[in-house]
C-alpha cells in the first residue's frame, strides 16, 4: 500500500507540473525525496518478501520494483519536457538514478531468490504458533520428486493439525532460522503402510543450513531428532552441502556410556563423545532393539500408538537438550549448526503434527560438557 500511495501521489504531481503547469519546483523536490528515500527501501522490501512469501510468489518484490521503475520513466520523460527545463545537474542525477534503479532491481531477483540460512538467524522475543496460521506461508517445502514444489500435497494443514503423507520423503522447513529457542510440538503416527516391515519413521531436523537437498538430493545439513518408533530422542548429524557446493563442516558432541550391545547412548555423567558419523542414542535404547513395526523398546517413553506424544527441543548457543514427555532422554553440545530452520521430516510414513510452538529461552543452561 505504501508503493502504491507513493506512486500515485509521484503521478498526480507531475501530471499536475505537465498539463496544469502548477510548477515544476515541487515536483522536483519531491522527486529527491523519492528518489533517496524510497529508493534504498525497496531492496528492504525485497528481501522481506522473500523471507515472508513462498517462493511461487517470490516475484513479487521484483513487481513492486519494476512499478517503480516505470514511474520513474514517466517522471523522468515528463520533468525532460520542454514544459519543465532542468540545469545539467539535474539532467545528471536522474540519469544516475535510472542507473540506480536498474541494479536495485536486478539485487533485487538475486535477493529474492537466496534462502535464509543460519547466519540469519534471530532471537525470538516472543511466542510463534506457526500452526495457529491457515495456511502453510511460513514453511517452504523440499521433496526428492518434486523438490520445492508439492503437487500431492504431502503437506497439509486444516484446524491446526499437519499431516505430512507418506507420498514423498522431504521435509516442511521454516522460512525463519533461529537460535536460542526451546521448540515444542506433538506428534501422532498416520495410517499403516501394508507393506512396511521396518519401524515408523519420522524426525525434527533443527538448525537446517545451507541448499536444500544438498544431503542425497532429499535432506539439508541439520541435527535430527529422531522420532522413529523405539528411537524416540535419538540424535543424528546430517552433512549436507555449503551453499558454495563444498562439504559442511559439522560437528556434534555428547556424553555418552556403552551399553551390552556395544552401542553409545546419551548419560549426564558419560565420556565426551565426538559425532564421527555416530548416531547419539537416547538413555534408555533398548539393547538390541529390533526395529519392526509398531514395536516399542522396553524403556520407551514416547506414547503408545494412536496417542500424542510431546518432544521438546532446547536449543542454547551449541547444546541441544531433548525431552519426550516431559522426560529428559538425550542431549548433545558442540553442534555445528548452532542455528538455522526448523524442518519437519516426511520419510515415507504418514505423521500429524499439532500444538507447534517456538518460544525464547527462560533459563539458560551453561556451555560444554553436561554436569
Amino acid at each position: 500500500m505504501v508503493v502504491k500511495s507513493d506512486a500515485n501521489k509521484i503521478l498526480t504531481i507531475c501530471f499536475e507540473g505537465f498539463f496544469v503547469g502548477k510548477g515544476n519546483c515541487k515536483c522536483w523536490e519531491y522527486l529527491k525525496e523519492f528518489i533517496w528515500k524510497r529508493a534504498f527501501r525497496l531492496l528492504i522490501l525485497s528481501r522481506s518478501m522473500m523471507r515472508t512469501l513462498p517462493k511461487e510468489y517470490g516475484l513479487s518484490a521484483f513487481a513492486f520494483l519494476v512499478h517503480y521503475a516505470l514511474i520513474s520513466e514517466i517522471i523522468y520523460y515528463c520533468l525532460l519536457c520542454d514544459y519543465m527545463p532542468l540545469n545539467q545537474v539535474q539532467r545528471t542525477l536522474l540519469m544516475f538514478t535510472k542507473f540506480f534503479l536498474l541494479v536495485s532491481t536486478g539485487l533485487a531477483v538475486l535477493l529474492v531468490a537466496l534462502p535464509a540460512y543460519a547466519d540469519e538467524a534471530k532471537n525470538l522475543t516472543e511466542v510463534m504458533r506457526p500452526f495457529d496460521q491457515k495456511d502453510l506461508l511460513g514453511f517452504s517445502t523440499w521433496l526428492k520428486k518434486t523438490q520445492g514444489t508439492d503437487p500431492q500435497q504431502v503437506f497439509t494443514l486444516k484446524s491446526g493439525v499437519l499431516r505430512c503423507g507418506d507420498e514423498d520423503m522431504g521435509y516442511l522447513a521454516t522460512r525463519d532460522a533461529f537460535k536460542d529457542y526451546h521448540l515444542q510440538i506433538e506428534y501422532r503416527w498416520g495410517r499403516k503402510n501394508p507393506n512396511d516391515k521396518n519401524v515408523r519413521n519420522s524426525g525434527l531436523l533443527l538448525h537446517g543450513t545451507g541448499p536444500d537437498g544438498s544431503q542425497n538430493g532429499v535432506w539439508k545439513t541439520s541435527i535430527e531428532c529422531q522420532l522413529a518408533q523405539g528411537c524416540e530422542g535419538d540424535l543424528i548429524l546430517i552433512k549436507g552441502k555449503t551453499k558454495e557446493g563444498t562439504p559442511f563442516p559439522g560437528s556434534l558432541s555428547s556424553n555418552t556410556v556403552v551399553g551390552e550391545d556395544g552401542k553409545t547412548r546419551w548419560q549426564a555423567e558419560g565420556k565426551k563423545t565426538p559425532s564421527l558419523g555416530k548416531q547419539f542414542w537416547w538413555s534408555k535404547h533398548q539393547a538390541f532393539f529390533k526395529e519392526l513395526i509398531d514395536t516399542r523398546g522396553s524403556n520407551d517413553v514416547a506414547s503408545p500408538l494412536g496417542e500424542w506424544t510431546k518432544v521438546e527441543c532446547v536449543c542454547k548457543g551449541s547444546r541441544i537438550t531433548i525431552k519426550i514427555n516431559g522426560i529428559t532422554v538425550n542431549e548433545c553440545y558442540d553442534a555445528n549448526p548452532a542455528a538455522g530452520q526448523i524442518l519437519l521430516q516426511s520419510e515415507g510414513h504418514e505423521i500429524f503434527f499439532r500444538n507447534m510452538e517456538v518460544r525464547p529461552l527462560v533459563l539458560v543452561p551453561k556451555e560444554g560438557a553436561s554436569k
